[in-house]
């Protein structure tokens, strides 16, 4: 198939300008609350560009000829740079909704409210659609208290806080779980599944030493009882217990505080980087499934960013990824 790709500015397809031009581009897509990135590297022969300004809005899709595009997103080109011999112009943006709330900080204080309430009014305050998580929605906050921080700040406080992700694309807020892979309008995300090592440009996988601990404890101050209480995550296995040290102000903050540490610590146990052809449809946070029969490489990861290539050698996706919440790292496999 042939690979493809289109480029928009100000909703006027531009794509002619860059055709025998292009050297190289790639797209880089994150999980969560990092910026998603655009590079595009062109032969500036004879000077017939026209350089894009900054601020510039490039809508990009991305795909082949014979099935079709996948709209990629919307960037803002914050970066122009020329240089020769030989003569290039190279062009980065970055995702186009992320500007406003990374700036200006605020001073608010938010009290009973549900964490699926605040970041739907932060959701408001910047124009977008609010894509939450059920398990985190109900979560309750006696008080909050976002002292001179952007909403970018607070809201990467509450996601390290609930083992969430959050990101802001294509006009939806979303704030979701770890694992739970969700795509920017809160739907399901496609699983990448790799039932063939012939599937395979490239692979690299590791199973890391890490303790397999079975249970977290934290503790919360119960003032109706007057006594410290304990929430617990997991249990059943043969690992060490981790506690917690802070002490959470409700039954709330702390049970979803021992489920998020309990989720980091069995993501910690692998990792795994594969290099396929060209999919525009890999989304980060989806699942990626292998199954080829080589132990470690083998089982279900999360996907955490992707890369997509396209340049004269063709189109290729790299995919980065940790091991899945609850997944022994490099799975049975049997294999070889």
């Amino acid at each position: 198939m042939k690979p493809a790709f289109s480029i928009t500015s100000g909703g006027a397809d531009i794509t002619g300008h860059f055709n025998d031009r292009l050297l190289d581009l790639k797209l880089t897509v994150h999980a969560g609350h990092e910026n998603d990135e655009l590079t595009l590297n062109l032969d500036d022969r004879d000077f017939a560009i026209a350089a894009p300004s900054t601020g510039e809005q490039l809508g990009v899709s991305l795909g082949y000829d014979e099935t079709g595009l996948v709209f990629m997103g919307v960037f803002i080109v914050d970066t122009v740079e020329v240089r020769g011999p030989p003569f290039t112009m190279q062009i980065r943006a970055k995702a186009a909704d992320t500007k406003s709330a990374q700036k200006q900080h605020r001073t608010l204080k938010y009290e009973k409210k549900k964490l699926g309430d605040i970041v739907q009014e932060i959701a408001g305050r910047h124009g977008l659609k609010p894509a939450i998580s059920q398990t985190l929605s109900s979560i309750q906050y006696d008080y909050l208290h976002q002292n001179e921080e952007s909403d970018w700040h607070i809201l990467t406080r509450l996601s390290k806080a609930h083992d969430a992700l959050f990101s802001v694309k294509n006009g939806f807020l979303l704030f979701v779980k770890r694992g739970e892979g969700k795509s920017f309008s809160g739907l399901g995300l496609p699983q990448v599944v790799i039932s063939s090592v012939t599937q395979l440009l490239h692979y690299s996988a590791s199973a890391k030493d890490r303790p397999r601990h079975s249970k977290t404890k934290a503790h919360w101050h119960d003032y109706k009882k007057g006594q410290v209480q304990v929430e617990e995550a997991g249990g059943g296995g043969q690992g060490p217990e981790f506690t917690l040290r802070h002490l959470f102000l409700n039954k709330d903050l702390a049970k979803a505080a021992a489920e998020a540490k309990l989720s980091e610590l069995k993501r910690a146990q692998g990792s795994c980087e594969i290099e396929i052809t060209g999919n525009a449809g890999v989304e980060a946070e989806g699942d990626l499934v292998i199954a080829v029969g080589r132990s470690v490489l083998d089982g279900t990861w999360t996907i955490k960013s992707v890369d997509h290539h396209l340049n004269d050698d063709g189109f290729k996706t790299s995919i980065h990824c940790e091991a899945k919440d609850g997944k022994e790292s490099g799975g049975d496999g049997g294999g070889n």
